[in-house]
């Protein structure tokens, strides 16, 4: 009953061909009242700014404090403050959405779609037609692409309705154009950094306000946003630390993943900074991000303590001393001519980032695989995680040949099919070869198939 953004379905059309579709599409009559806009994140939560929803428009308030903020700053020698804003930015993967759905003969919906997360789907689907979960299967073929921009519903639920209004099969492809409307992009954000230090370039207090837009709907702009907000400080020891990181509703399209996950709006504010306070202090912004480091024992701003694989220091020293100074000479930030292209100059430039791999926020992060072994000496493994072209096949054909001890071309995967696949989580985050790989490694035995089950004993477990 309420357009909360251009993407919004208001209906949908299935017919024998495109072009009859956009011809019945034409023909159908909507009334709208025209209603005032927030397009701005910041905007959105002032007094008076059009409601997107009935309950507001904050989506989530996120807060990290760490030490005494007040007394951080008493104890700097100097103070910088700046702002800075990230824009919205489109996935552009290879491959539009596409759902394909039909009505099997069993009367169960049975879904075709280049998803991130299939269990995730099947859930969704499931609920919009109100049906159980079991009456849904959703099968991934290879995904043209994703970078995160596939983890949200974009036509799976319409497709399943047309299929079951019209007891046919249906395809919803989107064309570019539709695509970039509707499906969640990278969040546009504005973040505060104020940094607090000593002369000699210790940093003392660090305290960040971030403003998310997530556009008409949740997505997973908390997520995002709250990743954002504990990388706003950088890899960084700051002993005082207060971040105030508010997602807010607009009119835009919806936000939601894209590849570094909110860490890049962070990585993007507070590197800048760095380098802004280097130079009014006459700092070289290498060592002054070196003296600062996280390293092994450091505790984040989130108060988690590193006990181990802290590679900072040696990344920024073989960065500095290995490549920068090998090919820059003394002073790489300097810009100099290009030899054979006069009206080019080329410099150095330096950042420092991290980024957590995994769900995070304290999420479990889990993942149920199988592995069969034939009569013939091959084995099958199976997981529902999905393949967008970061080579999954290839890491779990690996992971059981090693663990198997069989040739990797005796080793088959199938992904993504509800029906035959345990759920493996979203392909998010990293965290496949990591997750997926371990629940594929740490099966401890194999599930045997029929014909020789009377021969070997068959357990099964699962990883997380």
């Amino acid at each position: 009953q309420k357009v909360r953004y251009v993407g919004d379905a208001i209906a949908i059309v299935a017919a024998d061909s495109q072009a009859i579709a956009r011809q019945a599409l034409e023909l159908i009559e909507v009334e709208l009242e025209e209603l005032p806009v927030v397009v701005d994140p910041v905007i959105a939560l002032e007094p008076g700014a059009p409601r997107v929803h009935e309950d507001g428009n904050l989506l989530k308030h996120i807060k990290v404090n760490k030490g005494d903020i007040d007394l951080g700053f008493e104890q700097a020698d100097v103070i910088f403050e700046e702002t800075f804003f990230t824009p919205t930015y489109e996935h552009a993967f290879m491959e539009p959405e596409c759902s394909l759905a039909q009505v099997n003969a069993d009367g169960r919906i049975e879904i075709f779609v280049g998803s991130q997360i299939p269990y995730a789907d099947r859930e969704q689907v499931a609920a919009a037609l109100d049906i159980p979960q079991k009456e849904v299967r959703v099968r991934g073929p290879l995904v043209g692409g994703g970078f995160g921009g596939k983890e949200d519903i974009v036509g799976q639920i319409h497709a399943a309705l047309l299929a079951r209004a019209t007891n046919k099969p249906v395809k919803i492809l989107y064309d570019r154009h539709e695509s970039m409307l509707v499906h969640p992009k990278r969040h546009a954000t504005q973040i505060r950094v104020k940094l607090g230090l000593k002369k000699d370039g210790t940093l003392t207090a660090a305290q960040t306000e971030l403003y998310g837009d997530t556009g008409a709907y949740a997505s997973l702009g908390a997520k995002v946003m709250g990743r954002a907000t504990t990388h706003s400080t950088g890899p960084y020891i700051v002993p005082n630390v207060k971040i105030d990181c508010y997602a807010t509703y607009t009119n835009n399209p919806p936000s939601g993943a894209f590849r570094g996950f909110g860490a890049l709006q962070a990585a993007f504010a507070i590197e800048c900074m760095i380098d802004q306070v280097a130079e009014k202090m006459s700092l070289d912004p290498i060592e002054f991000r070196r003296i600062n480091a996280l390293h092994k024992n450091s505790i984040t701003n989130t108060g988690q303590h590193l006990t181990e694989s802290v590679g900072l220091l040696e990344c920024i020293d073989k960065t500095r001393l290995e490549l920068m100074h090998y090919t820059g000479g003394k002073d790489p930030f300097v810009a100099r001519a290009v030899e054979d292209a006069p009206h080019k100059r080329r410099s150095w430039g330096f950042a420092v980032a991290f980024k957590n791999t995994g769900l995070g926020e304290g999420a479990p992060d889990k993942a149920s695989a199988e592995v069969e072994l034939y009569p013939d000496g091959t084995a099958e493994a199976r997981i529902s995680s999905a393949e967008i072209g970061q080579g999954l096949v290839t890491v779990l054909q690996m992971v059981a040949a090693e663990e198997l001890s069989l040739p990797i071309d005796q080793v088959r995967v199938l992904l993504s099919d509800t029906d035959l696949t345990p759920d493996g989580g979203p392909t998010t985050g990293s965290r496949q070869t990591y997750i997926s790989g371990n629940a594929v490694k740490h099966l401890s035995l194999i599930h045997i198939s029929e014909p020789t089950r009377q021969l070997t004993q068959s357990r099964m477990t699962s990883y997380s």
